[in-house]
């Protein structure tokens, strides 16, 4: 039986893949990183913010290096079900390997979800591209205070230039130290971006990444929130951040 039964098929989720730096997040001093510059340069996320009930984070480890962790980001799309990138996901059957947490910031929230299953998109492809880089993972049990996001299920009619807030646990530069071998990541931001090219056919579109404002390792998997004022809808995910060439797809 499957874990998954009250899913649409991710085909019909028309998301975008947003980019910025690139490389896995580990503890480890020794982490090298070939990304120089300062990016995000966005704001905490409080505790009391709505931003905080529609993610969560979603840690992957690895059985050969107790020091190896990947942190990525996940939107509710139910109460027990997360929309993240193919990337952030081991391999089938491995659900030891993720841990979710829900706190703004990881490294103060010692308590983690039980991950009951996920499953990639069957055209997720790393050794061709990062299209169809969408995972969904699915927890134990429903969590109380959950606000999901409505997803663009078609193409929207956008404008040429439009803003949305994209929402990470990302890094908050390309580089890491013995001080904060993390880059900053594990504490949930956001910061809003504006989109500069947009093909409405395969809803592609392009961010503007300047200003040391941008996504980063740790915010893959997170949400592109843009507000819907003629549907009443407080914000719609049109997009899986994806910090890889800085480019968007």
């Amino acid at each position: 039986m499957s874990h998954f039964p009250c899913l649409l098929p991710l085909s019909l989720i028309s998301l975008a893949l947003l980019s910025g730096c690139s490389r896995p997040m580990t503890p480890s001093p020794q982490l090298e990183t070939s990304s120089g510059f300062s990016i995000i340069g966005g704001e905490s996320v409080p505790p009391d913010s709505p931003l905080q009930a529609h993610v969560a984070s979603i840690v992957m480890f690895r059985d050969e290096d107790p020091n190896w962790l990947n942190v990525c980001t996940g939107t509710f799309l139910t109460p027990e079900i997360l929309l993240t990138a193919a990337h952030c996901v081991p391999e089938a059957g491995r659900n030891d390997l993720l841990r979710v947490y829900r706190s703004v910031d990881i490294w103060k929230d010692s308590v983690s979800l039980k991950v009951m299953g996920f499953i990639q998109h069957k055209g997720y492809d790393p050794q061709k591209s990062y299209l169809n880089d969408l995972a969904v993972v699915r927890l134990e049990a429903p969590q109380d205070g959950v606000k999901t996001v409505d997803y663009q299920r078609s193409v929207p009619s956008m404008p040429l230039t439009w803003k949305f807030l994209a929402v990470g646990y990302g890094r908050t530069s390309g580089r890491t130290s013995e001080i904060d071998p993390s880059g900053g990541a594990g504490v949930l931001r956001s910061v809003e971006l504006a989109a500069d090219f947009y093909e409405p056919s395969i809803f592609y579109f392009k961010a503007q990444i300047s200003n040391k404002q941008g996504v980063c390792t740790g915010d893959s998997g997170g949400p592109a929130l843009y507000s819907n004022v003629e549907y009443d809808r407080d914000w719609i995910q049109s997009a899986v951040t994806e910090p890889q060439n800085r480019s968007v797809r």
